[in-house]
C-alpha cells in the first residue's frame, strides 16, 4: 500500500483502499543522520492490515492551557 501526497491510498492495481488507524508511533532511523519516521498501523475494510511509514512528519504534541 502507498499513500499519495494528497492522502489517498493505493494497493497496487486494486485502486484506493479504506481502513482504520489502530495505533500511531514513531521510530528514529539512522540513515546518514537520525530522522524520525511516523508509523501508522491499521486494518483495511477488507480485513487486511497495513503500515504507513511517513518520513514527512516529525512527531509532536500540543498542550491546551
Amino acid at each position: 500500500m502507498a499513500v499519495t501526497a494528497g492522502g489517498d491510498t493505493t494497493t497496487g492495481n486494486e485502486g484506493p483502499a479504506r481502513g482504520f488507524i489502530l495505533q500511531a508511533s514513531y521510530r528514529t532511523e539512522r540513515t546518514g543522520r537520525s530522522a524520525p519516521v511516523v508509523h501508522l498501523y491499521g486494518i483495511l475494510e477488507r480485513g487486511g492490515t497495513f503500515l504507513v511509514r511517513d518520513h514527512r512528519q516529525s512527531p509532536h504534541f500540543f498542550v491546551r492551557r
